[in-house]
């Protein structure tokens, strides 16, 4: 018998590593059925408010290595948004820089993106009635930087949000850009099955048409813990399983370490594994209720209001980008118990009666 104790980088040095998720507004130029963050009329972030910002991180981040993830809405929409990324990356100190979008503007305005980007994060929707023109834009895109930056690499991973009845078209899309050495992974949805908790989305969400099919619950396909969903086939959940785990190794930046007791009889013995992050959601190991984490000082998200917090999960207020913010010092509980974010995920946890098994304990 075996069971999760800690989490903690597979590099020593990445416990210096802070991570920030910043959601720069709700706008989007598509209306996906899942998606319960989103509209059109939300005001865009301002440069001024990304400037504030970057003065408040530099002065209690300066002794860490920072990566940062623009998401959305789309962030890409912003008519600042290049300016946006040459401030974080030339003035803001941000070491690793990245964004998740759709992948509906031009192919000229990503290649020039990709001169302050690290890493380009595309979210192919199968929802998309132009999803033809991203798979182009993302081929292209691909050419271009090869040429263009050659051994100085710049990242496309392309994460396919897949829907049901949709797998035949997802397995195409994925040999088609696997061929191309494109990492690609795939993202599970959960629909909506409570507008209520939309606050002013809900004139922009479709509603939920699918049919509840063959009575399968997953953790991770629960958009309210006490509600069900069934939302994919049996068949469809174990082909996406299968997928995964062919695939699962793609995504490396989504590595960390997991620590097991492992009991055999009177033995007890811990056992160190190099893991995605992906393998928690599949066996249902990302449930850290009352455990430790370090997310004030690992992961980071700022909302589309610049309220930071620690943790996608908001497990506590740190400030604001325009008021100020520190660093925590310390682990937090983790109160929210579902931890079902890839940034949360990597950072370095543990259940109280195994403090001594991560670095950070012993320093």
């Amino acid at each position: 018998m075996e069971r999760l104790v800690a989490v903690e980088a597979l590099n020593p040095n990445h416990d210096k590593l802070t991570r920030f998720l910043w959601f720069t507004g709700l706008r989007c130029n598509l209306n996906c059925s899942y998606c319960d963050h989103h509209d059109q009329i939300s005001p865009y972030l301002s440069v001024e408010m990304v400037k504030s910002a970057i003065q408040h991180i530099r002065a209690n981040f300066s002794d860490r290595y920072l990566e940062m993830v623009l998401t959305g809405g789309e962030p890409a929409l912003n008519p600042d948004f290049l300016e946006i990324l040459r401030i974080l990356k030339e003035d803001g100190g941000v070491h690793y820089l990245g964004t998740m979008t759709n992948g509906m503007r031009p192919l000229e305005f990503f290649v020039e993106a990709m001169n302050w980007l690290d890493i380009m994060i595309i979210s192919y929707q199968l929802e998309n009635p132009q999803r033809e023109k991203v798979l182009e834009v993302i081929e292209g895109l691909h050419r271009q930087l090869n040429h263009k930056f050659g051994e100085n690499k710049r990242w496309i991973h392309v994460q396919v949000m897949v829907v049901p009845g949709e797998l035949d078209h997802v397995r195409q899309v994925a040999d088609r850009l696997r061929k191309l050495d494109i990492p690609v992974t795939l993202r599970r949805v959960r629909p909506l099955l409570h507008r209520s908790s939309l606050g002013t989305s809900p004139q922009f969400v479709k509603p939920y048409e699918n049919p509840l099919i063959d009575g399968h619950q997953d953790p991770d396909l629960i958009f309210d813990e006490d509600v069900p969903v069934d939302y994919y086939s049996a068949e469809e959940l174990q082909i996406l399983e299968d997928w995964d785990r062919e695939w699962g190794g793609v995504a490396n930046f989504n590595q960390v370490e997991s620590v097991y007791e492992v009991r055999e009889g009177s033995n007890i013995r811990f056992e160190r594994r190099p893991q995605n992050v992906n393998d928690f959601l599949m066996r249902g190991e990302n449930n850290y209720q009352d455990w430790l984490c370090w997310a004030g000082n690992q992961s980071i998200y700022i909302d589309e209001k610049g309220n930071v917090f620690a943790g996608s999960c908001r497990v506590k207020k740190m400030g604001h980008i325009n008021n100020g913010f520190t660093i925590e010092e310390s682990p937090l509980i983790c109160t929210p118990g579902w931890c079902r974010c890839g940034t949360d995920l990597k950072v370095t946890r543990f259940h109280p009666d195994f403090a001594d098994q991560v670095r950070l304990s012993k320093k």
